[in-house]
């Protein structure tokens, strides 16, 4: 992956373990396996079903156990996972003999991406049979010439919901003392398998993931933790690689093919794994990886994306009081919106560096929601804008309407209870605070006052800025003084 060579986060190497005493290999439960190989969603060799672990009935504590990590000291040999999940129907053809350090040794100069029926197909149904191997991080091979490891951890189904995002903030989530790596060239290869694999699964009416993209600090977290609340979803919150991705790519201006290329692979594949076909996986992104939208909605026709918004007034009044939050400048060029405008107060400009915070902050808003307008004329049945306030003041019947975007059933009744409930009384990053829809109304108009100035500077160069811009103006206007 050429683009993704310069990450480094320094975590555990991989080591050898033995696989622990007392432990059986294989067994499983009848829930997470297939009755047969021509069952619908196993293929050929043994079952796509891989074991989850929340099926195991244990404790994080007691998985480190079972997986062989109770030394926190030392890394892990993903072998030993891989024979603790395997489902029975793979038994024979996935024995899981030697160590994943081992076997990698001897793919050197090979495919590596496998069958159902080898090793190569093992070890590769191991990662994406379910999404407990989660990507939290990226570590430099021991080999400089070798790239990128990605660092995985496992994070059962109760970790999703726990984690308020899937970061390196995720392992106290999940179980902490494990530690698996996997050459970043791997999952690529491994990850476009899966892509040409999930063409035949979409056909069988597996749902392509729905998204949601954001302006930073409208209250799309909220969002996707009630969505979470609803029967049938697995919600990711921000995933790593997704971020990484994003700002890694920064400079990627005007590339598509590059952006579509990663999307394709490995994100996509990584981030459509769920516990069961009749799941829906809603992947809530960080605010950093919105030119990322375009990929998403053209990557499979039934991609659907919620783009969550404020208007400019209430954007300044929330992000002035977080200017380190600021859009990068890199990114902010990298967005494909053609217009004068943007080529006058390019990032790296003496007319973008001598403005203001706020001035700045219009710039990066207007962009942004130009991007999205777009790609919402252009996909207008893929594309679903939710403004801030309009969510918070009535949010049962917003996520009724987010719902059955994304073919979710979802009652009045059950969304009232949702919305009623814990998921919006406490505070996202922390539930020792409370919040609620008038705790928020009340910071809101706080900043408001404290930073009125500032808002009324903003949107004056907003105004001057739509005055020498028809074309902007025309799009724009209607967003402005929300």
């Amino acid at each position: 992956m050429a683009g993704c060579r310069d990450w480094t986060v320094v975590v555990a190497s991989l080591l050898v373990l033995q696989r622990p005493s007392g432990l059986t290999a294989g067994a499983a439960d009848e829930d997470a396996q297939c009755s047969s190989t021509s069952a619908p969603g196993c293929r050929e060799g043994f079952s796509s079903s891989w074991r989850p672990l929340h099926s195991l009935g244990a404790s994080n504590v007691a998985l480190a156990e079972l997986l062989g990590c109770g030394d926190a000291a030392r890394a892990q040999d993903l072998a030993t996972y891989c024979r603790v999940t395997r489902p029975v129907q793979a038994a024979e053809v996935c024995g899981f003999g030697r160590s994943f350090e081992e076997w990698l040794g001897s793919q050197r100069g090979q495919g590596g991406s496998g069958s159902p029926g080898d090793e190569a197909g093992c070890w590769r149904r191991c990662l994406f049979g379910t999404p407990d191997l989660h990507p939290f991080g990226v570590a430099p091979a021991a080999d400089a010439n070798a790239g990128l490891h990605i660092n995985f951890v496992p994070l059962p189904r109760e970790g999703y919901r726990s984690a308020p995002f899937l970061d390196g903030r995720t392992r106290a989530h999940g179980v902490e003392a494990c530690t698996y790596q996997l050459p970043s060239a791997l999952l690529e290869e491994w990850a476009s398998a899966e892509q040409a694999d999930s063409k035949a699964d979409a056909a069988g009416g597996r749902r392509a993931p729905g998204f949601i993209f954001h302006l930073s600090h409208t209250a799309s977290t909220l969002l996707a933790r009630a969505l979470g609340e609803v029967p049938g979803t697995l919600v990711l919150r921000e995933p790593f690689m997704v971020r990484w991705m994003a700002t890694s790519l920064a400079g990627a201006r005007g590339q598509a093919s590059v952006l579509q290329g990663v999307w394709r692979s490995p994100l996509l594949p990584v981030l459509s794994r769920r516990y069961h076909d009749s799941e829906t996986v809603i992947v809530k992104t960080s605010s950093v990886a919105l030119r990322f939208m375009r990929s998403a909605l053209e990557a499979t026709s039934g991609a659907r994306a919620v783009f969550m918004y404020s208007g400019l007034r209430t954007h300044l009044a929330v992000c002035l009081a977080r200017p380190k939050d600021l859009f990068p400048g890199d990114l902010y060029d990298g967005l494909g919106v053609k217009s004068k405008l943007f080529e006058t107060y390019k990032a790296g400009s003496d007319a973008f560096q001598g403005l203001s915070i706020a001035e700045r902050m219009v710039l990066l808003w207007m962009k942004r929601m130009l991007f999205v307008l777009g790609l919402a004329k252009a996909r207008e049945e893929q594309v679903l804008l939710l403004r801030m306030d309009d969510f918070l003041e009535k949010p049962s019947r917003r996520l009724v309407d987010v719902a059955e975007f994304f073919g979710l059933p979802l009652s009045s009744k059950v969304a009232d209870t949702i919305t009623e409930g814990r998921t919006f009384k406490e505070y996202a990053k922390d539930s020792s605070v409370p919040w609620n829809g008038t705790i928020q109304a009340t910071l809101l108009q706080g900043r408001a006052e404290a930073f009125a100035d500032d808002i009324a500077k903003g949107l004056a160069f907003a105004d001057k800025l739509l005055a020498e811009h028809g074309g902007v103006a025309k799009r724009l206007k209607a967003f402005i003084d929300q």
